[in-house]
């Protein structure tokens, strides 16, 4: 079931150790910073490490959230360093880092195509379904996207007029769909949708 929304939804493949684990720290994260589930006010989502360039736009990310008043926000730390930043700082942080890893596991996220690579993108995928099978809505906004206006109400007016589901970003000039920066409604199809995206970065399918 729907955590926050009140809805029998098909989240299967978060019944495990590792999508439990995940849901009840991301649930009561959410309780206190954002309180319960309004359509009108997606949760924007974050995910990253403490490679050194990530820290500085963290701040970055962090500093424009603060400057728009914006607090209805949560970060996804894919490992212990950023984790442990966010948290001395009293940010609203959630751990997924993996279990036994090590400090070259970490380094080597930002480096393309590598296993830690591969897995850096499960996990962002990951933080978007606990996300959404909890009943919020969401706006994921990668830490190098320093934001000068609240995006939301244009997202939610253009969703409302089309009956869109979801709104993603292109890789200009391919047409590719951009992680980076997108917005998804919480429903049974964008949970289906989401829980076949996790396969597909499973077994490395493009199609």
């Amino acid at each position: 079931p729907c955590v926050g929304c009140g809805e029998t939804l098909n989240v299967s493949y978060l019944d495990n150790d590792e999508g439990r684990a995940a849901m009840a720290a991301t649930q009561q994260v959410l309780a206190v910073r954002v309180g319960p589930p309004e359509p009108s006010r997606p949760v924007i989502v974050g995910v990253g490490d403490s490679g050194e360039c990530f820290l500085r736009m963290l701040e970055n990310w962090l500093c424009h959230l603060r400057r728009l008043g914006i607090r209805d926000y949560v970060f996804f730390a894919l490992d212990r360093a950023v984790f442990g930043w966010m948290r001395g700082r009293g940010e609203p942080v959630v751990s997924l880092a993996p279990r036994g890893e090590g400090a070259a596991a970490a380094q080597a996220i930002g480096v393309w195509a590598t296993p830690s690579y591969t897995s850096a993108t499960r996990r962002k995928v990951f933080a978007a379904a606990v996300v959404l099978a909890l009943g919020y809505d969401l706006l994921v906004v990668d830490i190098d996207v320093a934001l000068l206006r609240d995006p939301r109400p244009l997202l939610l007016a253009r969703a409302e007029e089309w009956g869109l589901d979801m709104q993603f970003q292109l890789n200009f000039p391919a047409a590719d769909l951009n992680t980076g920066f997108y917005h998804a409604r919480s429903n049974e199809r964008t949970l289906r949708l989401v829980g076949l995206w996790l396969e597909a970065c499973r077994t490395g399918r493009r199609d």
